[in-house]
C-alpha cells in the first residue's frame, strides 16, 4: 500500500489511501471479533455465524468504544484503540471533504502507525483480544443493575454438554439481564458455538 503512493500532487489519490488506511484496521479488527466469538474455523456450519459478527461492527460504535479502553488492558490493545479512533476521524475528512488538505509524508506516517499497531495488537494473546472484542461489540447500559456472579445466580445444572449454563438463553461470557442488538447476537452466536458437533 505504502508503494501505491504516487509522489505527485493528486489529493484525491492521497485522500483514497488516508481512508484505505482506516479500513486496513478497521477489518483487522471485525475479523479478530469474529475469530474470538465465532471461531477461526469458517466451515459450512460455522460461516454464516462468523459472517454475522464481521459484519456486526458499526463504526460508530467501534469509535466510542476504542476512545475508552480501560486502563486494565494492555498497552497494545489501548494504543491499537487509539490509532483506529485517530484514523476514522482523518477517513471522514478524506472522504467526505473534497478540500480536505492531506500530505504524502502524513499518509506515510499513518501507514506505518496502523501497521505497527496492528502488528502489536495481533501480537497479543487470543484472550486479549477476545476481551477486546467483547468491549468493542458490546453496548454500555449505564442504567443496567450490576450483574450478579455468584454461582447460585449463575445456577450450576448445564443445558448442554458444553458445561456452561445456558439457562434462559444466558451465554457464558454475558451476564444474565436485559441485553440489546448486539448482546443478544453474541448470546445466540456463543450458545450455538457450545452445542455444535
Amino acid at each position: 500500500m505504502r508503494r501505491s503512493i504516487p509522489a505527485g500532487r493528486d489529493g484525491r489519490i492521497l485522500c483514497r489511501a488516508a481512508s484505505t488506511v482506516y479500513y486496513a484496521l478497521f477489518h483487522c479488527l471485525a475479523r479478530t471479533c469474529a475469530d474470538s466469538l465465532a471461531g477461526r474455523s469458517r466451515t459450512i456450519g460455522n460461516r454464516p455465524l462468523w459472517l454475522r459478527v464481521y459484519r456486526t461492527l458499526e463504526h460508530r460504535q467501534a469509535k466510542a468504544r476504542c476512545e475508552n479502553v480501560p486502563s486494565w488492558f494492555p498497552d497494545e490493545m489501548r494504543e491499537f484503540g487509539q490509532t483506529f479512533a485517530d484514523l476514522q476521524s482523518k477517513r471522514h475528512f478524506a472522504d467526505y471533504d473534497p478540500d480536505y488538505p492531506v500530505r504524502k509524508s502524513d499518509v506515510v506516517a499513518d501507514i506505518d502507525d496502523a501497521r505497527a499497531a496492528m502488528d502489536r495488537f495481533l501480537a497479543r494473546p487470543a484472550s486479549d483480544r477476545r476481551n477486546f472484542a467483547i468491549h468493542v461489540m458490546m453496548k454500555v447500559r449505564t442504567n443496567a443493575a450490576p450483574p450478579n456472579w455468584s454461582r447460585k445466580a449463575r445456577g450450576t445444572r448445564p443445558t448442554s454438554g458444553c458445561g456452561h449454563n445456558h439457562e434462559n438463553g444466558a451465554s457464558p461470557l454475558v451476564p444474565s439481564g436485559k441485553i440489546g442488538g448486539n448482546e443478544r447476537q453474541v448470546r445466540e452466536i456463543m450458545a450455538v458455538r457450545c452445542v455444535a458437533p
